[in-house]
């Protein structure tokens, strides 16, 4: 079987945002909107005055912490008191997946609005879940896909520009995981295989970020919203959204995720986002893949360009000893992990070989740079 699925609506512009209410009215006309404290003091006043023209009242709902299921069931009894009949996320990565984790319980429509373009969540049925110290847990999926995409590129361009880079780092890998995926024969995040839909979408979103990638993130730097940040916003999100769950995912994201397995124990990593794990992930995948070294600098030099990480130490990593790089390769070959969509072999050994070399490669390219 083929499979592919898509959000049933996606809406991107410069400033926009004032329209969310009638955008949202599509869905329901009782929404309850989840966002941090932060968003709320920025948009909240935009937000009510949206919902207000649009002649229907909204709730405010604030997510603290992480994407825990402790903070979804939490919040999902908090929405039970409101009696809402569609849930909007506005915010982040965590903010939009615990959303989605409340729409999964409680059966409700879902409207995913973006303050960032730091990684691909907005588009996707997956929920990335962690313990409520930081630990990745693993995925849990929406029946189907989010409902709206509503993106304000106006607001993403004048976020911190390390939250677009992430982003970018994101939708890079979603070509290469495509590749492996592909030959392995794996099945994609619907179970099927891959369309000749997906595997296009999927070679766009590369050819999109090689092309546009740095002269976007130095607009967004500028905190300027040109015609290379709006191709690379929407490559960020919809092309690597739609990419990866009908392609599927491997060692990139497998590897990348599990460097949060140092958090809890050692303080490590703490407040890496996603995009920077994925960045390392995607080195780690080059050397199990036996990429050339001119192939490996390439990306390097490109993750260098944008300011992520290539190496552990700027990924707040102290001391990257054989028992952290031990633990980190375990917790990548764990039975369910997407390392094993990989064509080529892959074991502990492997992977910590992987992740040495992947060290090494990365001082020694930031030695030329200094």
């Amino acid at each position: 079987m083929y499979s592919l699925g898509f959000p049933r609506l996606y809406l991107q512009g410069y400033g926009i945002f004032d329209r969310i209410g009638d955008e949202v009215k599509r869905f329901g006309a009782h929404p309850l909107v989840v966002a941090d404290a932060f968003v709320q003091n920025l948009l909240g006043e935009r937000i009510e005055t949206s919902f207000s023209k649009a002649g229907i009242k909204c709730e405010m709902l604030q997510f603290a912490g992480e994407c825990s299921p402790s903070q979804i069931d939490f919040l999902t009894s908090r929405a039970k008191e409101f009696g809402s009949d569609v849930l909007v996320a506005v915010g982040g990565g965590k903010t939009l997946d615990v959303t989605k984790g409340m729409a999964l319980n409680l059966g409700l429509p879902v409207v995913i609005a973006p303050t960032l373009a730091s990684n691909d969540a907005p588009t996707s049925r997956v929920i990335v879940t962690y313990s409520d110290e930081g630990e990745w847990l693993g995925p849990r999926f929406l029946t189907l896909n989010p409902d709206c995409i509503f993106v304000d590129s106006q607001i993403i361009s004048q976020a911190p520009a390390r939250f677009f880079a992430s982003g970018i780092a994101d939708a890079l890998a979603t070509y290469y995981e495509a590749q492996q995926c592909l030959k392995k024969g794996a099945d994609n995040f619907y179970n099927g295989k891959q369309t000749v839909t997906s595997q296009a979408i999927a070679r766009i979103c590369h050819e999109t970020i090689w092309q546009y990638g740095k002269e976007a993130y130095d607009a967004v730097c500028r905190k300027e919203c040109t015609e290379s940040v709006e191709k690379v916003i929407e490559a960020n999100i919809l092309l690597s959204g739609v990419g990866f769950e009908g392609c599927g995912v491997a060692a990139a994201h497998g590897i990348g995720l599990s460097l949060s397995v140092l958090t809890p124990l050692y303080g490590d990593a703490k407040g890496l986002l996603h995009g920077e794990e994925v960045a390392l992930g995607i080195l780690a995948q080059f050397v199990l893949e036996g990429r050339t070294q001119e192939e490996i600098e390439k990306v390097q030099d490109f993750l260098i360009s944008l300011n992520l990480p290539v190496s552990f130490e700027q990924a707040g990593i102290a001391e990257f000893s054989p028992e952290k790089v031990h633990l980190v390769a375990e917790a990548s070959c764990k039975p369910k992990s997407r390392i094993w969509n990989m064509a080529v072999p892959v074991s502990v050994e492997l992977v910590e070989h992987a992740l040495n070399t992947v060290a090494r490669l990365g001082r020694e390219r930031l030695s030329r740079f200094n």
